[in-house]
């Protein structure tokens, strides 16, 4: 009976550690196996959701590109429309002419009389030459000074554009000025080169001062500065 009771029982609990090793076992499996198959379903449902929505974004991206473009087009269409029709309204009154006129003719009579004589020919193109030199110079080197230094004035780097551009355009019109009117300018390189030499040296001179202007400024910024902390 003992015998008998000790295999009853030995074999009760054989097979209660088979049961417990095969739920074990596919306990296992199954975690082994859904995670992969929800992985794989999951990466599907991704890659799926990621090319239906990344073609509508990209064309949804292209499409408001081109309406911005067609806005900003027709935008400047009709600016350029608005700005020819008040043009031509303004150039068919007559008030408005006579205004443009009181300007322009006595800037003729002061051309006509200057324009006889070829010194003032020689005078702009050397203040001209000076005002290229000198705002050039304190666009490049004082700029670059004071970048060392930490202290740039955008008000100062503008004013110094304008007046280059200014200088350039003053340039240009008066040589086309002097070859049309002044033949004995253009034609005589000594008139030519000492304007070219006075200008640069008087280019330099107007840098040096605005250049020390500058520097005082950033001196005094800088002072202030400390100061308040």
């Amino acid at each position: 009976m003992n015998v008998f009771g000790l295999n009853r029982y030995s074999r009760v609990a054989v097979m209660l550690l088979t049961a417990v090793a095969a739920n074990i076992s596919i306990a296992q499996i199954s975690d082994d196996q859904i995670p992969e198959t929800a992985a794989s379903g999951t990466q599907q449902n991704v890659a799926q959701d990621g090319a239906d929505s990344g073609t509508p974004s990209a064309s949804q991206g292209s499409e408001v590109v081109d309406k911005v473009k067609d806005t900003v087009v027709e935008t400047a269409g009709i600016v350029k429309d608005k700005a020819n029709e008040i043009g031509q309204t303004l150039d068919q009154s007559q008030s408005v002419v006579d205004v443009s006129n009181s300007i322009l003719n006595p800037i003729y009579q002061a051309a006509e009389s200057a324009g006889q004589y070829p010194m003032f020919y020689w005078c702009a193109f050397t203040l001209m030459a000076a005002g290229v030199v000198s705002f050039l110079l304190q666009l490049l080197l004082t700029k670059l000074f004071l970048l060392f230094r930490m202290h740039l004035n955008l008000e100062e780097m503008i004013m110094d554009g304008v007046g280059l551009a200014i200088s350039v355009v003053g340039l240009i019109l008066t040589t086309q000025a002097a070859s049309e009117n002044s033949a004995s300018f253009v034609q005589s390189p000594s008139a030519v080169l000492s304007a070219v030499g006075i200008g640069a040296v008087l280019g330099i001179v107007f840098y040096i001062w605005g250049q020390r202007q500058e520097f005082q400024a950033a001196e005094g910024y800088a002072a202030a500065k400390a100061k308040e902390t």
